[in-house]
C-alpha cells in the first residue's frame, strides 16, 4: 500500500505501512541533510503504522517551470551527496527523483520522499535523473541543459566514466519498469533516442 501523506499549514505528515520503507526515510530526515526538509516528529502512529512529521515545503515539481534553475539544482543535488561522501566513492542517494519529488521553491531546491533511498555510487542518482529531461527535451535543449549539469556537478563530486556506464543501464531498466508499471508508452522519441545515446556516450 502506498504511504498515506497529511499536508497541514506548517508541517506534513507521512504515514507508513512497510517498517523498511519507514526506515530508510527517517535516516535521510535524522541525517540533517542540505535540501531535505526539517524532522518534527516520529514515531508510532498505532500497532501497525509508523509516521514522520516533517517541516511542510510549499513549491512545485522542478520541471513544471520551462525554465527551471539547472546549475542550482546541480549544486544542491551535489551537496546533497557531498554530505555522505564516503572514501568508496558511494554516498546517500534519493533513488526516486522523480520531478515530483525535487521541489522548487523560490529558486530555491527541496528534495522529499525517501522511503527508497539508499547509499549507492552517484551516477546511480544522476543517470536516473537525467533520463526524466531524456524524456522531456528535444534534443539540443538536452545536450545543453544535461552537460551544463554534469559540468557543475563535477566541480564537486568527479563522476567514474565505468561506473557511469553500469549505473545508466541500471537506471534505465528502472526507469522504463516504472513506466511500465504505471501503464505509459514505451516507445521513444526520435528525441529521446538521441538523448539515451548521448548520455551513453558522455563519460566515455
Amino acid at each position: 500500500m502506498a504511504a498515506i501523506i497529511e499536508l497541514h499549514d506548517d508541517v506534513a505528515i507521512k504515514y507508513f505501512d512497510d517498517v523498511a520503507s519507514y526506515s530508510r526515510e527517517l535516516k535521510v530526515y535524522q541525517s540533517v541533510l542540505p535540501h531535505v526538509p526539517h524532522l518534527v516528529d516520529y514515531g508510532k502512529a498505532d500497532s501497525n503504522t509508523h509516521f514522520i512529521k516533517a517541516e511542510r515545503v510549499y513549491g512545485i515539481p522542478y520541471l513544471n517551470e520551462p525554465c527551471f534553475p539547472v546549475l542550482t539544482l546541480a549544486a544542491a543535488i551535489s551537496a546533497f551527496h557531498l554530505a555522505t561522501l564516503s572514501s568508496d566513492g558511494q554516498c546517500l542517494c534519493h533513488i526516486d527523483n522523480q520531478p515530483k519529488n525535487i521541489l522548487l521553491s523560490n529558486n530555491e531546491y527541496c528534495f522529499i520522499d525517501f522511503s527508497d533511498s539508499r547509499v549507492d555510487y552517484p551516477e546511480t542518482d544522476i543517470s536516473h535523473l537525467l533520463l526524466f529531461w531524456a524524456a522531456e527535451f528535444e534534443h539540443q535543449q538536452f545536450v545543453d541543459l544535461s552537460g551544463s549539469f554534469i559540468t557543475l556537478y563535477q566541480r564537486a563530486i568527479r563522476l567514474n566514466s565505468e561506473q557511469w556506464q553500469q549505473s545508466l543501464l541500471q537506471s534505465i531498466a528502472r526507469f522504463d519498469l516504472r513506466r511500465i508499471r504505471h501503464g505509459r508508452n514505451l516507445a521513444h522519441s526520435h528525441a529521446q533516442t538521441a538523448n539515451r545515446e548521448w548520455l551513453k556516450q558522455v563519460m566515455i
